[in-house]
């Protein structure tokens, strides 16, 4: 709710001149740094929705037997006028975050931009102990995912545990200047119960 105060200003003072009258709209102090939070608040809204997740907090453990999860990866990405292409290393990591029973990885495939597989990680399923973590690194000199490549990571537990975290981390620090990112991956399939 805005309070405002009208205020009438008679302008023109001289002789014969027509008096004119303007209004001027005056903001308590209050509502101005009302307004100023506003503004400030506003950017904050886009970013945390342009990043879902940010910010927020879940009130509870999410808890799965198992999930296929995509994950976006980033070979390379454009920059600059003339949209040149900048190399970079892609790291998988897959934490996961049950403190007391162990995940089994069964599988964790690359693909590129048009969606053709790339490289099949694991050719055995690998179990990760309780809090442990593993990674898969793409060399920034490996071009072939380009800019729309994924890894899909399928993992399965014996009962519902907390989820791992599963996240892409783009880097690099060519030409003195470091670029780096990270994506998280989402689940596109659960694990029956």
């Amino acid at each position: 709710m805005q309070t405002t105060v009208n205020v009438l200003k008679i302008l023109g003072r001289r002789a014969g001149a027509p008096r004119r009258r303007s209004v001027v709209t005056v903001q308590r102090p209050e509502e101005r740094q009302f307004g100023k939070a506003v503004r400030l608040l506003i950017p904050i809204l886009l970013v945390m929705g342009l990043f879902p997740g940010m910010g927020s907090t879940i009130s509870g453990p999410l808890l799965s037997k198992g999930q296929k999860v995509y994950v976006p990866i980033y070979s390379n990405i454009y920059a600059g006028p003339r949209n040149q292409p900048v190399l970079l290393t892609a790291t998988l990591s897959v934490r996961n975050t049950e403190p007391a029973r162990p995940i089994v990885i069964e599988s964790v495939k690359y693909y590129g931009s048009t969606g053709q597989l790339l490289k099949d990680y694991l050719k055995t399923p690998r179990r990760l102990g309780p809090l442990a973590s593993t990674h898969v690194v793409v060399d920034e000199k490996d071009e072939s995912g380009g800019p729309g490549a994924a890894f899909i990571v399928i993992w399965k537990a014996d009962r519902a545990v907390n989820v791992p975290v599963i996240q892409g981390i783009m880097v690099t620090t060519r030409s003195g200047q470091g670029i780096s990112f990270v994506t998280n991956g989402r689940v596109i399939k659960e694990a029956a119960p």
